[in-house]
C-alpha cells in the first residue's frame, strides 16, 4: 500500500479550513493532518515518514470526496441496464468529478429487468478488488411503490402497490447491499413496508408521493426520515396543506436530498430550503441520467424517448427525466449561491455519509478514515481524485490544466 503526504494544500475540514496542511496517508487511510503553523516542517523529518511519497498540491483545496446517493447512471450507461462495461463507464465517470463513492440508482420498471440490475450490480461490487472509480456504497430503488399522480417518468403499468412479501424477496436476495427504498406513504400497505425496512437496516424513503402532511408524519414516526429529490415528484407546499416540501422545512428529523442544477428546483427555493434546514439535514444529489456527459439529442429513459437540450432531458417536452448533473458542478451552484465553502463542501460529503450510515468511513478529512480525497483549484474544478489513498484520477481536460500537469508529474 502507498503512503504519501499531501503538502501544501488547503483542507477543508467539517468546520473549517486549514490553511497550510499536510495530510498523510498509509495503508489507504488518513493518518495525520498537521497545520504548517503549528509545525513549520510538519514533522516530515520523523523517522515514520522517511518512506512516503510527498507530493505538493500548490496551494489547492484538499476536500474528502464527494458522496451522491441518488445516481442512475451517465457516459451513455445506466445502471438499469446492468453489465460490467456499463457500471465501470458510470463509477469511472463520475469520479473525474470528484464522487468517490455513490449509490446504484435503479428506476422503477419491470420488476424482473430490475432485479437483473440489482444482481449485476451486485456482482460488479463483489468483484471489485482495487479502485478504478466511484465505489457504489449500495443500491437505491427508487420505487416501484410510487402514487401514479407523482410518477414523474416512471411508465404508469410498472407502478405496484406496497408489498411486504416482494420486500422479504429482495431483502432475502440483496439485503446486504440494498440501502435505499423509495416509496409513497399515502398508499396503503404503505406502514408495514416501511416497519419492515427499518427492522432490516434498510432505510425507507418518501419518494413520487402525493401524501398530505399528516400522512408524510406517519411515515415519518415510522422511520421514514428521509426525503427524494425535495420539491421534485412531491406534494408542494400550501398554506392550507403544507404537504411533504412543508413538512421536509420544518421537521428536523427529516433529512432530504436536492438536486441543484438550477433547472429542476429553482435558485430560490433552493435557498428556502437551505435556510429553512441546517447542511447536517440536506444533501446534494445529481440524480444523473445515461445522457450526462453526452452532447445534445435523444436518449432512452425509463424505457421512453427523451431529448437532452440546453441542459435540461424531458419526456414528452415537458416532463424532466433527471439531469445530466455532476457533483462538481452542483457544489458550484450551491456555492455561487452565497453560502459557506465549509456547509457546501459538507451538504456533498459528510451530510450523505451520515444519511447513508458510512461517516465513520468517509465523508470527511479525519484520522482513520478512508483516504478518498479530491483536489479543488479556486473555481472548485476537479483537478485530482484520489481513491482509497491508492489510484490517481487526474484528467486535465476537466479541471486545471497548469495544476494537473504537475501532478502528474509528481504521481507519475
Amino acid at each position: 500500500m502507498s503512503k504519501t503526504i499531501l503538502l501544501n494544500c488547503r483542507a477543508i475540514l467539517p468546520d473549517k479550513i486549514l490553511d497550510d496542511a499536510a495530510v498523510g496517508i498509509s495503508g489507504g487511510k488518513i493518518i495525520f493532518i498537521k497545520e504548517a503553523g503549528t509545525n513549520a516542517k510538519y514533522d516530515l523529518n520523523d523517522s515514520e515518514c522517511k518512506d512516503f511519497q510527498i507530493i505538493d498540491l500548490f496551494g489547492s483545496y484538499l476536500a474528502p470526496g464527494y458522496i451522491d446517493l441518488h445516481v442512475h447512471g451517465g457516459k451513455g450507461a445506466d445502471f438499469y441496464d446492468g453489465g460490467r462495461d456499463n457500471i465501470k463507464t458510470i463509477t469511472n465517470y463520475f469520479a473525474l468529478h470528484g464522487t468517490t463513492t455513490l449509490y446504484a440508482t435503479i428506476t422503477t420498471a419491470d420488476i424482473g429487468r430490475m432485479e437483473k440490475a440489482m444482481e449485476d450490480i451486485i456482482e460488479f461490487i463483489e468483484g471489485k478488488s482495487f479502485p478504478s472509480g466511484a465505489s457504489i456504497g449500495g443500491i437505491y430503488v427508487e420505487g416501484p411503490f410510487c402514487n401514479v399522480k407523482r410518477k414523474g417518468t416512471f411508465k404508469a403499468e410498472y407502478l405496484l402497490m406496497p408489498d411486504t412479501a416482494l420486500m422479504e424477496r429482495w431483502i432475502k436476495a440483496y439485503g446486504r447491499y440494498l440501502k435505499l427504498i423509495g416509496l409513497a406513504p399515502e398508499l396503503e400497505g404503505s406502514a408495514e413496508v416501511i416497519e419492515l425496512l427499518v427492522e432490516n437496516g434498510i432505510k425507507p424513503c418518501i419518494a413520487h408521493s402525493d401524501a398530505t402532511s399528516d400522512e408524510a408524519l406517519k411515515a415519518i414516526e415510522l422511520g421514514a426520515t428521509h426525503v427524494t429529490h425535495c420539491y421534485n415528484a412531491m406534494s408542494g407546499l400550501h398554506h392550507r396543506e403544507p404537504g411533504i416540501v412543508g413538512t421536509v422545512l420544518v421537521d428536523p428529523r427529516v433529512t432530504t436530498e436536492i438536486i441543484c442544477d438550477f433547472h429542476h428546483v429553482h435558485p430560490m427555493a433552493i435557498k428556502l430550503l437551505l435556510n429553512c434546514k441546517l447542511p447536517e439535514k440536506v444533501c446534494l444529489i445529481t440524480d444523473a441520467m445515461r445522457a450526462t456527459g453526452l452532447p445534445d439529442g435523444e436518449y432512452v429513459i425509463s424505457e421512453q424517448k427523451a431529448v437532452l437540450k440546453d441542459g435540461q432531458v424531458k419526456i414528452g417536452g415537458t416532463t424532466l427525466a433527471g439531469s445530466v448533473l455532476t457533483m462538481d458542478r452542483a457544489v458550484k451552484n450551491v456555492y455561487q449561491l452565497g453560502y459557506r465553502l465549509t456547509d457546501v463542501i459538507q451538504m456533498a460529503t459528510l451530510t450523505p455519509a451520515k444519511i447513508a450510515g458510512i461517516d465513520g468511513e468517509v465523508g470527511s478529512i479525519e484520522v482513520g478514515k478512508d483516504a478518498d480525497l479530491i483536489v479543488l483549484n479556486d473555481k472548485l474544478d476537479v483537478c485530482a481524485t484520489l481513491l482509497k489513498g491508492e489510484t490517481w484520477l487526474i484528467d486535465s481536460s476537466e479541471g486545471d490544466q497548469k495544476i494537473a500537469e504537475k501532478l502528474k508529474k509528481q504521481v507519475g
